[in-house]
């Protein structure tokens, strides 16, 4: 679940964009923010360490925490 304020003529023109388009708003942010972080990584690559990495709708992601589970139930 997230939550946020959206600037009312913002959130006009995406809803615009939602039946223009046909999809749901949901499906546009998201588009948006893999966007933004790709531009974002983009700029990361020249510097030595990136604090984030874009998680694709169809990756699963790896964590030492899902690792751990895995072990626990495997006993």
């Amino acid at each position: 679940m997230f939550a946020t304020r959206i600037d009312k003529n913002l959130l006009k023109s995406l809803k615009l964009l939602s039946v223009i388009e046909d999809k749901p708003i949901n499906t546009l942010l998201e588009e948006a923010i893999q966007n933004l972080l790709i531009e974002y990584e983009k700029k990361e690559k020249e510097k030595p360490t990136t604090h984030y990495r874009i998680i694709y709708k169809d990756e699963q992601p790896s964590s030492e925490a899902d690792k751990t589970k895995k072990k626990r139930t495997d006993k």
